[in-house]
């Protein structure tokens, strides 16, 4: 029986994951399966100085030891584990 923590089934090794950090140990990347989500940030304006709203897209930034069901290795696991197989 395999484990929820099956790292060849992992972030790191989806064709979705897109690694963005400069420490290899940490493996932050983002998850690509989805288009980006808009989130406001605070931004400041170069000449007034104003802090305002402005919309930024962003994908979700995840380790690349986390997991879920949408990795190519792991379609229909669930399915299998409901059906007892």
């Amino acid at each position: 029986m395999e484990t929820v923590n099956d790292l060849t089934k992992c972030c790191a090794t989806c064709p979705y994951w897109n690694f963005v950090g400069n420490d290899q140990a940490l493996a932050i990347g983002e998850c690509r399966h989805a288009p980006p989500v808009i989130i406001m940030m605070p931004a400041e304006h170069k000449i007034s100085h104003q802090v305002t709203l402005r919309p930024q897209a962003m994908f979700p930034q995840i380790t690349g030891t986390a997991w879920c069901g949408k990795h190519p290795a792991r379609q229909g696991e669930e399915s299998r584990a409901s059906k007892g197989n």
